[in-house]
């Protein structure tokens, strides 16, 4: 291989990727962004048009304590907004998760207390809860994580709790304008990686539209399916991973947008249909309009989402039409992300006895290849932004240490 022509080149504009570019751009180091889209942000994709309000259609919630998110936000000069946790009312009947949201809450503690990992299908089966709490765990485990409840480690889960945090007042997508303004990184959008040929201090990207990119190290943010589907071709082969990639699964996720003219009563709220395809609603008030959000997760959205847009888009119809009656849709926003090439899925759960999956697939290659994003966070964020955000900063510190022994 030639001479490297940068000190790092990254695979990726998502959160790890631009927070990694900003971090190693800031200590000098040449640094260049090959973005397969041709835009940036991953899985964090926010729709702007005129004279309506900023529309998510990946990534909304900024999940606590997500302290590097907030962080760089308050560094950025945007505003965090507080998620409001109230209940929809409709005609004085509120839409909520039933009485029985207490035994699914005593029956998430007993996680706590295993000693053997099991699948969270599993724990059900061998807990004395309430046919209704277990089905209603369930449910609220597939959807959170957007896992399969028979494949998703329940250890991995213990202690977790889902609720609060913050929304960006402008769109998620401004934190990520902000960081680009500001990183110093050359970014290449459309540049769609095929291989990486590597060895110790040297690695050559190939691309599908035949060029090349040389550095001296290389940080890859690519998400979890594209690693484990070799999508991208390894020389050598990225044996060292193998068990980790193994260990680890994409979950789906499947939402829905809708946006009204005008105020609901109370207009920040989430409320439940358990019965329809989206279970799961919030409503955000945005100036004179109002942003209903339906969500599924696990292998729910999964097959909703393989039955096409129109099937989806009917089924959030059919689920509003329940909860709210006939009301005035000006339009619907959905993207497919299991169908999205550059991301195959939504984010990322553990398998069962995958214990140290993350870790070891964090770990850097030869101080030459450096992982991130949310499947290799080892602090609790994984499968959140935040998770993205602190592993791309923790994989600028490895490679700036690795660099500098080498300097």
């Amino acid at each position: 291989m030639a001479r490297a022509a940068h000190d790092v080149v990254i695979v990726g504009a998502g959160a790890a990727g631009l927070a990694a570019a900003g971090a190693l751009a800031g200590e000098g180091l040449d640094v260049v962004i090959l973005e397969a889209r041709r835009r940036i942000g991953g899985r964090i994709f926010t729709e702007h048009a005129h004279g309506r309000p900023p529309i998510e259609l990946g990534a909304e919630f900024v999940h606590p304590p997500a302290d590097a998110t907030r962080r760089l936000a308050r560094k950025a000069g945007l505003v965090l907004e507080p998620v409001s946790e109230g209940r929809l009312r409709k005609e004085g009947a509120a839409f909520r998760p039933d009485d029985r949201w207490e035994g699914v809450e005593r029956l998430m503690a007993g996680l706590e207390g295993l000693r053997r990992d099991v699948s969270f299908d599993d724990f059900l089966a061998r807990s004395r809860a309430e046919p209704v709490a277990r089905e209603a765990a369930r449910r609220f485990v597939e959807s959170f994580h957007g896992a399969d409840a028979g494949r998703i480690s329940a250890k991995s889960i213990a202690g977790q709790e889902g609720g609060g945090g913050w929304r960006l007042a402008g769109g998620y997508d401004a934190l990520f304008d902000a960081l680009r303004r500001g990183d110093g990184a050359r970014l290449r959008l459309g540049a769609v990686v095929t291989s990486v040929r590597w060895r110790r201090g040297d690695v050559e990207l190939g691309l599908r539209s035949g060029a090349t990119v040389r550095a001296r190290t290389c940080l890859l943010t690519l998400p979890l399916p594209i690693l484990q589907r070799q999508t991208v071709r390894f020389e050598p082969a990225l044996r060292a991973k193998f068990a980790a990639l193994r260990g680890l699964a994409m979950g789906s996720a499947c939402r829905v947008t809708a946006l009204l003219p005008g105020r609901l009563e109370q207009p920040e709220s989430f409320f439940m249909d358990p019965g329809s395809d989206f279970p799961v609603w919030w409503s955000q008030g945005r100036g004179p309009w109002t942003l209903l959000t339906a969500w599924a997760g696990g292998p729910r959205a999964a097959l909703l989402a393989g039955a096409g847009r129109e099937a989806v888009l009917d089924a959030a119809r059919f689920s509003l039409a329940r909860l709210l009656g006939r009301i005035d849709v000006r339009s619907f926003h959905y993207h497919d992300w299991d169908a999205d090439p550059f991301s195959l899925g939504a984010y990322s759960y553990a398998l069962v006895g995958s214990n140290g999956a993350r870790k070891a697939l964090a770990e850097p290659l030869e101080d030459t290849l450096f992982f991130a994003g949310e499947a290799t966070d080892v602090q609790g964020n994984e499968a959140t932004v935040e998770g993205a955000i602190a592993s791309g900063l923790r994989a600028a510190k490895e490679l700036t240490s690795r660099l500098a022994r080498c300097s």
